[in-house]
């Protein structure tokens, strides 16, 4: 009898990620992926947090990854002016001090850091023993399914397996196959309830030689009118930026828009004199760009993430604003949990049954759905506030933000990051905090819609009156 095997579909940071994960916890796989390369040049930086640096650094990857990013001490915020209207200070210093506010579960001790996508991708490959296992420019085309197994049919030929793994981004096709094989089997239930990805945002990534001036180690944001801003060094005299505007309209699934070279130049050069922080415009950024794209910021989490023997992992089923950095992070968390489900199922079932992998699935839904949707919620607010989307939020942006103590953005840092979790069966991370953080719950204050509520209520209605009365 064949061992048991995974096919992921995808070598996305998702699909790498649980590739490592299956090959060091002894379990079968395979990669497919449609690029001609493994780690192609997509233009998108990526965000390194401490709940994913764990995990990385329990695979063996993070050391290398730490010599390619560059951490992240302080975070200085500008507003419409380019004038300084926030700053957060050492946080690189507090997040690597650190144990979790779930001392047991989770371990900080790791800075934020920035580097490509690209490199990131290259890595979890690299760190690979068998890269046989990883096949390129294969293309699926179908997926057929039984009660006993899984056959994925590509360019290449046909994979077969127990299961398959959706790591193949926020246009899965993957995604389209469970849809066409639940509509083929007249399951109904399977789209009760189920919502499309919405877009009310789109960004423009860039990787561009750093302008003169930058301080080392210290990020910083640009707050505009329906636009805003985020810039962080890297190695070798590099800038990563992130720019954000706010759509015309909210669209949803076939309606968001996908957009072209023609396009990203245009609005490049509509807003080319925004002045992000002294020193430092967009013009000059897109112009010295090794690499820029723009691409439409789908949001939110889909109801249903498998199907049968079919799954989703990543972006294919939860897609996070990037304004947080928290979209690959809670990606490599995600297939941690589910790699270690998987092991616990194989551990009690040599061959496990439909229902319990359905059963493995489900409980995988209910944990990262929960997880995921907070954190896309809590990115699409915080992406309203530092766009200034309202006259308050402009208002709590621009004149109250200096003003909140420091432990309020340490203590929201803390409980975004405690979304990740360890591998069960790999030793524990090189690092740890040493200062303990008290117990701790979500609950309440997850979000940071529910502060700003609180501070209307309290505070700011007075406060705004008597502003807008004097403007």
């Amino acid at each position: 009898m064949a061992a048991f095997r995974v096919i992921i579909v995808g070598g996305s940071v998702a699909g790498l990620a649980l590739a490592n994960m299956l090959e060091q916890y002894g379990i079968d796989f395979v990669v497919l992926e449609k690029h001609k390369s493994i780690a192609p040049h997509l233009g998108a930086g990526f965000a390194m947090l401490p709940h994913g640096a764990r995990i990385l650094d329990q695979l063996g990857c993070y050391n290398a990854l730490e010599k390619l990013s560059t951490p992240i001490d302080t975070v200085v915020g500008y507003d419409e002016n380019a004038e300084k209207c926030t700053k957060i200070s050492n946080i690189g210093v507090f997040l690597e001090q650190r144990l979790a506010i779930f001392p047991l579960q989770d371990f900080l001790g790791y800075k934020m850091g920035f580097l490509e996508r690209q490199q990131v991708v290259q890595c979890l490959f690299d760190n690979l023993r068998d890269k046989s296992k990883i096949h390129i420019s294969c293309c699926v085309s179908r997926i057929h399914l039984t009660d006993e197994q899984v056959m994925v049919e590509t360019n290449s030929g046909i994979f077969e397996g127990d299961l398959v793994v959706g790591a193949d981004g926020v246009h899965s096709y993957v995604r389209r196959e469970m849809a066409r094989l639940a509509s083929a089997d007249g399951d109904e239930s399977f789209f009760q309830g189920q919502r499309e990805f919405e877009c009310c945002y789109s960004a423009m990534f860039g990787t561009s030689v750093a302008p003169e001036g930058l301080i080392e180690n210290q990020a910083f944001k640009g707050f505009k009118s329906d636009r805003s801003f985020l810039c962080s060094p890297g190695k070798g005299r590099l800038i990563y930026w992130l720019a954000m505007f706010k759509n015309r309209e909210k669209t949803s699934g076939d309606g968001i828009p996908r957009y072209t070279r023609d396009d990203c130049d245009r609005l490049a050069a509509n807003f080319a004199d925004d002045i992000i922080k002294p020193g430092v415009r967009l013009g000059d950024l897109y112009r010295d760009a090794r690499k820029a794209t723009l691409v439409p910021l789908e949001q939110g989490v889909l109801s249903t993430c498998f199907y049968k023997r079919i799954v989703l992992v990543g972006d294919s089923w939860h897609k996070i604003n990037p304004i947080t950095g928290q979209g690959g992070n809670t990606a490599i968390s995600g297939a941690a949990y589910l790699t270690d489900g998987l092991m616990d199922l194989l551990e009690r079932e040599k061959r496990p049954t439909r229902a319990s992998i359905e059963k493995l699935f489900s409980d995988y839904q209910q944990n990262r759905g929960l997880i995921s949707k907070t954190l896309s919620e809590n990115a699409h607010i915080m992406q309203r506030i530092e766009a200034l989307e309202t006259p308050f939020l402009k208002f709590f942006q621009l004149n109250v933000m200096r003003f909140l103590p420091l432990k309020f953005f340490r203590k929201r840092l803390l409980t975004s990051f405690n979304s990740g979790l360890l591998l069960k069966r790999l030793p524990p991370p090189s690092r740890s905090g040493t200062v303990q953080v008290g117990p701790h719950t979500q609950k309440g204050d997850s979000s940071p819609l529910s502060f700003l509520v609180k501070l209307w209520i309290l505070f700011l209605i007075p406060m705004t009156v008597v502003y807008y009365s004097l403007a």
